[in-house]
């Protein structure tokens, strides 16, 4: 499985999380997690876990998150933590850059509801990231947090996600593990592309990929 591949899963996880979450908020009330306020941030170690039949690919890298503004997830592949890329949600856009193939999408949440057939957005994904979703299951997907990291004042954090996706009689595992949070906020908060050096796709295209992504599972 290429690296583009892989962070184009991540979106794809991503997007049916959102979707999912703003069906349940319709019918329950969502738990909420005490004590955390607007422009908190928080950066935690990540280990993105790929599984499909006997396959299975682990990326590295780290979660960056400020409250109600940005999340973004970089990732590595290796012992030299080469950088594969990055997955950069804002409140007005979707950022996809694969730093191994050159190439990036960017789009707003309206695009990407379109092409789902379901609103997308950035409250909604926010939710999980900090452990404030409840956990579900639909026709195509299911997830779980694995643990939760006390903050201190009543907060926490949660320390893995594990979301198993299903399409064509097939069926995927992504489990997300976060270690070592931290509040600081001394990071870049905003992703730069270098649009002459980067080839940007459509969220049709990243669409179609995806749908490749599926066939070749």
């Amino acid at each position: 499985m290429k690296y583009s591949y892989l962070l184009l899963t991540v979106v794809a996880v991503l997007s049916l999380m959102s979707c999912s979450s703003a069906r349940k908020a319709a019918r329950q009330t969502v738990q909420t997690t005490a004590g955390w306020n607007a422009g908190d941030c928080v950066t935690q170690r990540s280990n993105l876990v790929l599984k499909s039949g006997n396959h299975s690919v682990s990326l590295g890298g780290s979660l960056r998150m400020k409250r109600d503004d940005v999340i973004q997830m970089n990732l590595t592949y290796g012992f030299l933590s080469i950088n594969v890329g990055t997955l950069e949600l804002t409140r007005d856009s979707v950022l996809f850059v694969s730093r191994m193939t050159k190439q990036y999408a960017c789009s707003s949440y309206d695009e990407v509801s379109m092409l789902i057939g379901k609103d997308v957005t950035f409250t909604d994904i926010q939710k999980y990231f900090w452990g404030e979703a409840d956990e579900g299951k639909t026709v195509i997907m299911s997830w779980k947090y694995s643990g939760f990291a006390d903050m201190g004042s009543g907060r926490k954090l949660p320390t893995g996600l594990v979301v198993n996706l299903r399409a064509s009689g097939r069926s995927a595992d992504a489990t997300i593990q976060l270690s070592s949070p931290k509040e600081e906020s001394g990071w870049n908060q905003r992703t730069k592309v270098n649009e002459r050096s980067y080839e940007r796709l459509t969220m049709e295209q990243v669409a179609r990929l995806l749908i490749n992504i599926v066939n070749r599972i």
